[in-house]
């Protein structure tokens, strides 16, 4: 499980249920299980990569899964 950093008003943008794209420079695939911390590590929410876009050189647009819904069967 990888973890990734955001700014904290990401992160409070994610856990209101707002999961627009993120633009990151972590590498990860679809379906892969990530934590994702604000910055000083004291919010974090585990989910599933739902899409990763390549946008340029080293930077990659992510789109979460429901971290509600990720790990249902």
């Amino acid at each position: 499980m990888k973890t990734i950093y955001v700014h904290p008003s990401i992160m409070k943008r994610i856990k209101s249920g707002n999961l627009s794209p993120i633009a990151t420079r972590y590498e990860v695939d679809v379906g892969d299980i990530v934590e994702v911390s604000d910055d000083d590590e004291v919010n974090s929410v585990i989910t599933k990569i739902k899409s990763v876009k390549k946008k340029g050189t080293g930077l990659y647009q992510i789109e979460l899964d429901d971290p509600a819904t990720a790990f249902m069967e």
